[in-house]
């Protein structure tokens, strides 16, 4: 049976990010020269009382992992 836990980060894309980096990341390939959109390298963290209604069981999983 495998574990139903995500232990390590968990790496995401979008189509709209800035120019700049958080270190330690170091690529600039953003499309927006502003602060406005999220930088190459940034973390990001569910709220905890994130609703994980009407979620499969693997999106559950992954839905509680980026609580944490």
């Amino acid at each position: 049976m495998k574990a139903r836990k995500v232990e390590h980060a968990i790496r995401f894309t979008t189509n709209v990010t800035s120019r700049h980096h958080l270190w330690p990341a170091r690529d600039d390939a953003g499309s927006h020269p502003t602060w406005a959109h999220p930088q190459m390298g940034a973390r990001f963290r569910l709220k905890p009382g994130f609703s994980t209604a009407g979620s499969s069981t693997y999106a559950r999983t992954v839905i509680t992992a980026m609580k944490h």
